[in-house]
């Protein structure tokens, strides 16, 4: 995976996670899922992992856990 440029921005990253999203076979996120979400959030993790766990396919939940831990990792403090 390559390295982004030290100059990109937030927007720009932002830009390019839609893109990568819009290009998925099938959606992130079921529509209940994003239906469920726009009406009301789910309160806390737990009912947030529920929800996910109930809805998405074996993929979508593959794919989640990546992305999650891939932003985990780019967001991490630098190692001392």
């Amino acid at each position: 995976f390559r390295e982004l440029p030290s100059s990109a921005t937030p927007h720009q990253l932002a830009a390019l996670l839609l893109l990568w999203a819009g290009q998925l076979p099938e959606p992130l996120l079921p529509q209940p899922v994003a239906d469920a979400c726009a009406i009301e959030a789910p309160c806390d993790a737990v009912a947030a992992a529920a929800l996910l766990i109930e809805t998405c396919s074996a993929s979508q939940l593959a794919t989640l856990r990546v992305l999650l831990r891939l932003m985990h990792e780019a967001l991490a403090p630098p190692a001392a």
